[in-house]
């Protein structure tokens, strides 16, 4: 009898493990696989609304999801913008970053190298600095020095951009 007790607890502390683990598996929503173009199309919507936070997540879904896909190349351009339209000027610059190391012979990485020249340039623009007078001289030039190198770059790498015209203008306000 007690031979029989101990290998039905026995039985019990080996099943318990398993059955609690096939209910947690059960339990688990069912999230539809959505495809390429489905996502791209959701944070183009997000985009469209203005809702920056849930493009930004798509987009980063997308990219992880099909990093060599159709419209993967595109995606990280417009979380580049993403980024920025978001006042996230430092995850903008570093993905502009990396769209510029993956990718050196994109025909739109003039577009890259803008935002990041951009994004240099008004990380040095805080809230505050739009509405109290503050002397520039004062201030850190770290940015600003970035941000023309980025810009300069721009410049020397694709004279005839649609973006060189105004990345010569802030180098001059620079």
């Amino acid at each position: 009898m007690l031979i029989w007790r101990t290998f039905l607890i026995r039985r019990l502390w080996l099943t318990l493990p398993l059955i609690a683990l096939l209910a947690a598996c059960s339990s688990a929503p069912k999230t539809p696989q959505l495809s390429e173009r489905q996502i791209y199309e959701e944070a183009q919507k997000a985009i469209d609304g203005n809702n920056m936070s849930l493009a930004i997540e798509r987009l980063q879904g997308l990219e992880s999801r099909y990093p060599f896909g159709r419209y993967a190349s595109q995606a990280k351009l417009d979380l580049i913008y993403c980024h920025y339209r978001a006042m996230d000027y430092e995850a903008s610059a570093a993905t502009a970053e990396r769209f510029i190391n993956t990718n050196p012979d994109h025909p739109q990485l003039d577009y890259a190298y803008y935002m990041k020249g951009l994004s240099s340039f008004t990380d040095d623009r805080g809230l505050i600095n739009r509405f109290l007078p503050v002397d520039p001289t004062k201030r850190d030039p770290g940015r600003a020095r970035e941000s023309f190198s980025d810009f300069s770059q721009l410049l020397a790498l694709y004279p005839d951009s649609p973006y060189a015209g105004d990345a010569r203008a802030r180098m001059v306000f620079l």
